[in-house]
């Protein structure tokens, strides 16, 4: 029995120690800042801040992309820090200009012409990403972000998500550059401003959407059934499909795996997403 004890004492003394714990707050008035994102560099979802701002993060990370709305990103190394502090977002008046031109648009779906399927999140396969290719030709500046959610079940119970930016390396999405909290939505068309404008250089980017599903369980719904009777269950928003006809290799996928996968690889991923294209864009204005 005392050996028993020793070993469970052990055990989670060994797991705190594999751990540490973070207290985020505003850089100015140093109260807690809750609901704030945690992401790994490659946009993979750690965790969401606590109401008292806390939040904890595995040992073996050794850098982090924290986002909340309303404060400047931030990216850093979180071994041995206690605190850490996000300041406002501003606005410099010297940025602001008035645009006589109308928007670009970038992405997929941009006739908005949508397929009766839509991605949704296995509850397997937690925090799934979709990812567009972008190509920008100048330096531009996005301001908005536009999505596609299929109808679903008619408890309205869609999961917030993550809307992201990475970077390109060799074909695939890279880095995260851009994360942003997002909630409030509809069935259909949305249209959503950025908390603040981004300006990129001329490049390759990709964006994407990540769900986050609810702890409580309440989003999860189900799907359909297996042809053996049982029922597929999911969670979340489904994001709906475009029917990719000129067959490009512009969307990406990535699941439980970690790996980013192509939706033009057939038989390697999730089979609804084959040979399809997300149904989101961004609005675009060239410097």
């Amino acid at each position: 029995m005392i050996r028993i004890l020793f070993f469970l004492l052990f055990s989670l003394s060994n797991l705190y120690s594999q751990t540490t714990k973070i207290i985020l707050v505003d850089y100015l008035n140093k109260s807690p800042i809750a609901n704030a994102i945690v992401l790994e560099p490659n946009g993979q979802f750690i965790t969401k801040s606590e109401n008292d701002g806390s939040f904890v993060v595995n040992n073996t990370i050794n850098e982090i992309n924290i986002s909340a709305n309303g404060y400047n990103p931030i990216t850093v190394n979180p071994q041995n820090l206690a605190t850490i502090s996000l300041e406002k977002t501003t606005i410099n008046l010297e940025e602001v200009v008035l645009r006589n031109a109308n928007p670009i648009k970038i992405g997929s779906c941009l006739d908005k012409r949508v397929s009766s399927d839509a991605q949704c999140n296995g509850i397997q396969n937690e925090y799934v990403i979709c990812a567009t290719r972008i190509n920008l030709n100048h330096n531009s500046s996005i301001e908005n972000y536009n999505f596609c959610i299929n109808v679903r079940d008619s408890k309205e119970h869609n999961s917030p998500f993550n809307f992201q930016i990475y970077s390109e390396k060799e074909g695939f999405p890279d880095k995260i550059i851009y994360n942003q909290y997002m909630s409030n939505y509809k069935k259909g068309w949305n249209k959503v401003d950025l908390e603040r404008v981004l300006n990129l250089e001329k490049g390759t980017y990709f964006i994407a959407m990540q769900w986050i599903p609810l702890p409580d369980k309440s989003d999860v719904w189900v799907l359909g059934e297996r042809s053996d009777g049982s029922k597929v269950f999911v969670s979340g928003q489904a994001l709906s499909f475009y029917k990719a006809e000129n067959k490009t290799n512009s969307d990406f996928i990535c699941s439980k795996t970690k790996k980013w996968t192509s939706t033009q690889q057939t038989g390697q991923i999730e089979h609804r997403a084959k040979r399809n294209m997300f149904a989101q864009y961004i609005e675009i204005y060239e410097n």
